[in-house]
C-alpha cells in the first residue's frame, strides 16, 4: 500500500485545510456571465487555480459547458486531462515544441512567434492556435507593427488559428487612457489579419477587470480569472463572494511570562503574562511573513493577533483574553467574508500587495475540501 494514499482517505483529519465553496464559485460565474450574456467566458485555472486547487476547481467548472479552460503550462493541462476534465484546454504560456512530440494531445495553444507555430504544428498538426498580439503591455505577443510580416510568414498555417488574444495592462483603472489605446490596437490587429485571410472565432483581451469595467466592445470572448474566485479588482465587491477560506489548528497552548520574547530575533516581548497558541502553519504554507506582528486570525469568532515572527512552519497567536481554548481548537487564518479583518483582501493590504500574491502562495499540499 502506498503510504501517501492514507492522506486521500476521508477519515484523515488535516491540521490545516482550505475550504472551497462550490456554491460561491458557481454564483460568481453566473453573476459575471449575466453582465454580458453574449460574451463567451473562458475560466482561468492557472497557478493552481489561483491557489484554490486546480483539480478541485476543474471538476466544478467542467460543468459550466465553457468553450475553453485556460491554463499557463502544459503541466497544468496534463493535470486536468489526467483528472478527466472534458472542457477543452487553452495553454496560454510558452510550450517547448519538443514536449509535444510524444503523442497526440487535445490542447490548444497561444502563440506569438513563427517558430512556435511551426514547432507546435509539426508535432500536433491538428492543434488550434490563438495568436497573442502585443497591444501595449509589452510582455509576450506579436507587435502591432510586425503583424503583416508575421501573417505572410505563417500564411500556410492560417487555418489553424481559431483565436486572437491580448491583455490589458490597466483594466482596473477606468481613467487610464491605455485601455482605449489597447482596445483600438486590438481591433486594428484583427482587421489587418482578416485581410490576410485569418478567421478568428474567439477574440479575447479582457480578464476580470476588463469584464467588470465593460471594456469588451466588439469583442466576443473574455478570460475569467480572479473574479471567478470572488476577488474583485474593480470595486464591485458586493456582487462577488470569495470562494476560499483557510483554517489551522492550535497544537499547543502555553504561557509567556512578562519580559519573555517569542519567535525569531525576539521581535515581540511580552509586557505582561500572556497565553500563546501555536499553529502548525507558517510562510511555507501561505501565511505571508509580512503579517508578522500585524495580521489577525479568528478564534471563537474573535480577532486574535499574530505575535512574533511568522516562521516557516509555525506561527504564534495571542490567546490571553480568550477562555477555554485548548489544543485542537480551529483557527480561521483567511476568512471568506471580504469585510473581515482576516480576509484575503484585508490581509493583502496589510502586506502591501495584491490578493493574487497571497492566494497563489497557498501550499498545494494543504488539503482542499469542497463543500
Amino acid at each position: 500500500m502506498n503510504i501517501l494514499s492514507i492522506f486521500d482517505k476521508t477519515n484523515y483529519q488535516p491540521l490545516n485545510a482550505i475550504y472551497i465553496s462550490k456554491d460561491n464559485l458557481v454564483r460568481n460565474y453566473q453573476y459575471i456571465k449575466s453582465l454580458n450574456p453574449s460574451l463567451e467566458l473562458f475560466p482561468v485555472l492557472k497557478s493552481n487555480a489561483y491557489g484554490h486547487g486546480i483539480l478541485e476547481i476543474g471538476s466544478i467548472v467542467d460543468r459550466f459547458n465553457c468553450k475553453y479552460i485556460c491554463v499557463d503550462s502544459i503541466f497544468e493541462a496534463y493535470q486536468l486531462l489526467k483528472a478527466k476534465v472534458k472542457t477543452p484546454i487553452l495553454i496560454m504560456g510558452y510550450v517547448h515544441p519538443d514536449n509535444l512530440s510524444i503523442k497526440k494531445l487535445p490542447f490548444s495553444y497561444a502563440v506569438w512567434s513563427e517558430d512556435q507555430v511551426e514547432g507546435i504544428l509539426r508535432h500536433q498538426p491538428k492543434a488550434n492556435l490563438h495568436l497573442f498580439v502585443d497591444t501595449g503591455m509589452h510582455r509576450e505577443g506579436v507587435r502591432y507593427d510586425e503583424l503583416e510580416s508575421f501573417a505572410n510568414n505563417v500564411d500556410k498555417y492560417k487555418d489553424s488559428f481559431e483565436g486572437i488574444m491580448s491583455h490589458y495592462a490597466s483594466a482596473d483603472d477606468l481613467d487610464s487612457g491605455q485601455n482605449k489605446f489597447q482596445s483600438a490596437e486590438f481591433l486594428r490587429s484583427i482587421e489587418i489579419l482578416e485581410k490576410y485571410g485569418f478567421k478568428f472565432e474567439y477574440k479575447h483581451i479582457s480578464a476580470t477587470a476588463g469584464i467588470l469595467n465593460n471594456l469588451n466592445d466588439q469583442i466576443n470572448t473574455a478570460r475569467l480569472g480572479i473574479g471567478l474566485y470572488g476577488i474583485d479588482p474593480s470595486g464591485q465587491r458586493e456582487n462577488l463572494r470569495p470562494v476560499l477560506k483557510l483554517s489551522s489548528t492550535i497544537v499547543q497552548v502555553k504561557k509567556l511570562r512578562r519580559g519573555e520574547s517569542v519567535g525569531y530575533n525576539a521581535t515581540f516581548t511580552a509586557e505582561k503574562d500572556m497565553v500563546l497558541g501555536i499553529l502548525p502553519m507558517g510562510y511555507n504554507d501561505g501565511i505571508d511573513r509580512r503579517l508578522s506582528g500585524k495580521g489577525v486570525v479568528k478564534v471563537k469568532d474573535r480577532y486574535i493577533d499574530f505575535v512574533g515572527r511568522i516562521s516557516m512552519n509555525l506561527s504564534a497567536i495571542d490567546l490571553t483574553d480568550l477562555e477555554d481554548v485548548s489544543v485542537g481548537e480551529e483557527v480561521l487564518i483567511f476568512s471568506d467574508n471580504p469585510d473581515d479583518l482576516n480576509s484575503i483582501e484585508k490581509a493583502s493590504e496589510l502586506c502591501g500587495t495584491i490578493p493574487y500574491d497571497l492566494l497563489v502562495k497557498l501550499n498545494p499540499q494543504i488539503k482542499r475540501l469542497v463543500y
